[in-house]
């Protein structure tokens, strides 16, 4: 997402094998991405319901969104 990697994942470890996961914060980038990009209101929508789902840490996408200059010109 922009210029970072992903460093960590979530795993499930199901019978069939073990599954890799976005962790919340990630999805919420990868969302609000589509919405800096694309306009992609259902990006935002999602973006926001992660973040009322999950304990997002919200200094961590500021710090990531200004650092992708999406927010550059805003107040």
């Amino acid at each position: 997402m922009g210029n970072e990697s992903i460093q960590a994942f979530n795993t499930i470890h199901t019978s069939l094998g073990t599954i890799k996961l976005l962790r919340p914060v990630d999805s919420v980038k990868d969302r609000l991405a589509s919405f800096y990009h694309w306009d992609d209101r259902q990006g935002l929508e999602q973006a926001i319901n992660i973040c009322l789902e999950q304990d997002i840490d919200l200094n961590e996408i500021e710090r990531w969104s200004v650092k992708s200059d999406s927010l550059s010109g805003q107040n």
